[in-house]
């Protein structure tokens, strides 16, 4: 199998000064269904343990079916079947691949029925896609865990607009905690990103100017989804997996 390489983008990001910009390819997937681990055959003993510890039935079918996913896709870029890509976890549980393909970057995230996997080279990478939740309490949340100009900024938001802004927000504020590798273990109040629908950027990062570049992904309607990473993106290229 040849691995296939990333392209330049119908869809330019942008262009600035310092780290060399980077391609990045959006995979967009569904996950709803039924996936077991009989018609899933390419997991890896530690995927297939962590799947059968999963007690909830649709949970368990999800992630099974987005690690598969996973990496069938990577190995279009390795040029090797997806069984034998060495994928390993840090120990706050990102995946990542291992020597000789560890110059590829990729992230999951997933909801209850789509899964987006971002992929990219030579780039810290983090992807967060989100379901909007119309009964969730997004009040209560953003007053817990969000920073105090980011529950500002959603107050000054209509009531009608305020919770597809809440996801927006979020998504961008996971991704980069994602990019970091360290997931909801970090402290989301800690740092400040935008609300705006037409800006996606981190305002305030402690201690120091924040090197994380974000950008709004398109997926389509009810869902909201955001790429961190961490030098600027020159193109954003979307693909499908039926």
């Amino acid at each position: 199998m040849e691995p296939i390489a990333l392209r330049s983008s119908v869809e330019p990001a942008c262009s600035v000064a310092g780290p060399a910009p980077v391609d990045v390819e959006v995979w967009r997937f569904r996950v709803d269904g039924n996936h077991d681990l009989q018609t899933e055959p390419v997991l890896c003993p530690r995927e297939l343990e962590r799947a059968r510890a999963i007690a909830s039935a649709p949970a368990r079918s999800r992630f099974v079916k987005c690690r598969s996913r996973m990496r069938h896709i990577l190995s279009r870029y390795c040029g090797v079947a997806p069984s034998r890509l060495p994928i390993a976890e840090t120990e706050f549980g990102k995946p990542y691949l291992e020597a000789p393909f560890s110059g590829i970057s990729f992230n999951l995230s997933h909801t209850r029925a789509r899964a987006i996997l971002a992929v990219s080279t030579q780039v810290s990478i983090g992807a967060d896609l989100e379901e909007h939740r119309e009964r969730l309490d997004t009040k209560t949340i953003a007053d817990c865990w969000l920073h105090a100009g980011e529950r500002k900024d959603l107050d000054g938001i209509s009531q009608g607009e305020r919770s597809v802004a809440f996801f927006r927000l979020w998504c961008r504020k996971e991704a980069v905690l994602k990019g970091k590798g360290t997931g909801l273990r970090a402290a989301l109040h800690q740092f400040r990103v935008t609300v705006c629908p037409d800006r996606a950027e981190v305002l305030w990062w402690p201690g120091e100017e924040s090197s994380w570049h974000l950008y709004d992904l398109r997926v389509g309607e009810k869902h909201s989804a955001a790429l961190a990473l961490d030098r600027p993106a020159n193109s954003l290229r979307y693909q499908e997996l039926g």
